[in-house]
């Protein structure tokens, strides 16, 4: 381990660390044109985004492989009296102590009343009103056609049998207008974090660095975007949360990098190193550090993604994907890009900020003597 860190180049070798992100970067895109063309959304965007309802309908322990299907038929059956359409495939759930169910997304329908357009909020009401019918006798109600097939052939005294308490409809629905708020918000939110971020690594630094390290941040949800799409996660505000962590990690580790980079600019016996040279110097002594912060992170994130529900894997995944991003772009992305930057300027013009840095340092000797 010893030899092959002292013997690391990362920007000798930058084109082989670029390959993996570029990979994954062209694999997302194809299912992205494919999720497309198939008719099935580029990514799978969650209601948080489209707007839209989703049905959740958690069942007691009388849901077997047997009655799915006919209980998923029942809810497209209501749904579809109710004229609702562009409803998602089920996805079945494990809920806890209702141990079993599944989840429905469908779109809220344009309901048009004596040649007017009811609002979208009073749709809403009468979809839900109309699902949430509760009651063991009210034979419009979805819950007692769900306990109808749940309960076929059985008695009360079977282990099987779900009583009304056992079956419960959940209507959740986010407005267009929450939703076009929250896309919004998530746009001026990470241009205004990004930009925030740049300024600071400017003052801090210099300008090249700040953009390294936003090219970084860019690479880091751009792979995670690509991995949601390649394994048709959903992204909903969970993601959101999971992106704003990893931008705040992945920066962190990226300013630690350049912070070492500082430090050997000011050491004299380093001031006439290549930019090359000090980069792979900066790297190979953070190197270490950031992998274990990074790895003690997986070690929880890792059983939550193998553990958890679907609701816990839409956090999880991201913030998987995110971490070992942030880990590859911190080490191999923004420094290399510094360094790429610093000797093309060098070659160009003979200068570079690099350089007078260098020079600022080599005289201060000879003021002080």
């Amino acid at each position: 381990m010893n030899n092959w860190l002292k013997n690391l180049k990362v920007v000798e070798k930058h084109r082989s660390f670029f390959v993996p992100s570029i990979v994954i970067l062209a694999l997302g895109l194809v299912f992205l044109v494919v999720n497309l063309l198939m008719g099935n959304g580029a990514l799978n965007l969650g209601i948080d985004f489209l707007g839209g309802s989703i049905l959740n309908v958690e069942i007691g322990p009388g849901l077997t492989e047997e009655n799915k299907d006919r209980v998923v038929d029942v809810a497209l059956e209501m749904l579809g009296e109710m004229e609702v359409t562009d409803i998602t495939p089920v996805q079945f759930t494990d809920v806890g102590e209702m141990n079993g169910g599944f989840t429905l997304r469908y779109a809220i329908p344009r309901v048009v009343e004596n040649g007017e357009t009811l609002d979208e909020l009073t749709v809403i009401k009468r979809i839900e009103d109309h699902l949430k019918a509760t009651g063991k006798e009210n034979e419009e109600s979805l819950q007692y056609r769900v306990l109808a097939i749940v309960n076929e052939g059985l008695t009360e005294s079977d282990d099987n049998y779900s009583d009304p308490t056992r079956v419960r409809v959940l209507p959740e629905t986010v407005s267009s207008l929450q939703s076009a708020a929250l896309v919004w918000g998530t746009v001026l939110t990470v241009v205004v974090s990004i930009l925030a971020m740049l300024i600071y690594i400017w003052f801090r630094f210099e300008i090249v660095s700040g953009v390294s390290a936003v090219v970084a941040i860019l690479h880091d949800v751009l792979i995670m975007t690509a991995v949601m799409a390649i394994l048709r996660v959903q992204i909903n505000s969970n993601f959101i949360a999971a992106a704003i962590t990893i931008v705040g990690i992945s920066i962190n580790n990226t300013i630690i990098v350049f912070d070492r980079v500082r430090e050997n600019l000011q050491k004299l016996s380093l001031s006439n190193k290549s930019p090359t040279f000090i980069i792979n110097l900066a790297v190979r002594e953070t190197l270490v550090r950031t992998f274990n912060t990074v790895i003690t992170t997986l070690f929880t994130v890792i059983p939550l993604t193998i553990l958890g529900g679907p609701a816990i894997q839409e956090f999880s995944i991201p913030i998987m994907v995110g971490l070992a991003a942030g880990l590859y772009s911190s080490l191999f992305i923004a420094p290399t890009g510094w360094a790429l930057y610093n000797e093309w300027k060098i070659k160009k013009t003979g200068s570079s900020e690099y350089l007078r840095k260098n020079k600022k340092i080599q005289e201060k000797p000879a003021k002080q003597a």
